[in-house]
């Protein structure tokens, strides 16, 4: 059987340790920050069944595409972040997209980069949870999101559609 190339880097799978993550506002320079303790995303696809006559289904039919993401930031960032957003004039976050660059690179910079791009994101909401403890205060962000775009090590982009 021959051996799988992805997920593996060095032999070894990406994780949180191996996460560089760039927000690319539409009217200003990239902001980067290792303040980010979160970032979820999913896309999916509607597909249904078409049936005729007979035990089988004739082929399929596709529908509607849907993404979503949400990035927890720590407060001071996630506000740093939100003021950069609104810094070219713009007066309220959902008139102020950006894209989510995603990387995870090896830790001793000998091996393949996966990357990811959450294109056209919007922030549609913020909540915080704030009780007695020793965590610092994060900021939760649900974004909407136009797409996702995954790349493997050679660049290719692999979309659901």
């Amino acid at each position: 059987m021959a051996e799988t190339k992805y997920p593996l880097i060095n032999r070894r799978h990406v994780a949180w340790a191996n996460i560089k993550i760039t927000l690319v506002g539409y009217d200003g320079p990239p902001f980067q920050t290792g303040d980010i303790s979160a970032l979820d995303w999913d896309d999916s696809i509607e597909i249904s069944k078409v049936r005729g006559t007979g035990p089988m289904h004739q082929g399929r039919a596709i529908g509607q595409y849907d993404s979503n993401a949400s990035i927890t930031m720590f407060l001071a960032s996630a506000l740093a972040f939100q003021a950069a957003l609104l810094a070219g004039g713009k007066t309220a976050l959902v008139d102020a997209p950006f894209d989510i660059e995603v990387h995870w690179e090896p830790l001793n910079g000998d091996g393949e980069v996966l990357s990811a791009k959450l294109v056209g994101a919007i922030i549609s909401g913020r909540s915080s949870s704030n009780a007695p403890s020793a965590d610092a205060t994060a900021l939760e962000m649900p974004l909407s999101i136009d797409s996702v775009e995954l790349y493997d090590a050679n660049g290719t982009v692999l979309r659901l559609v």
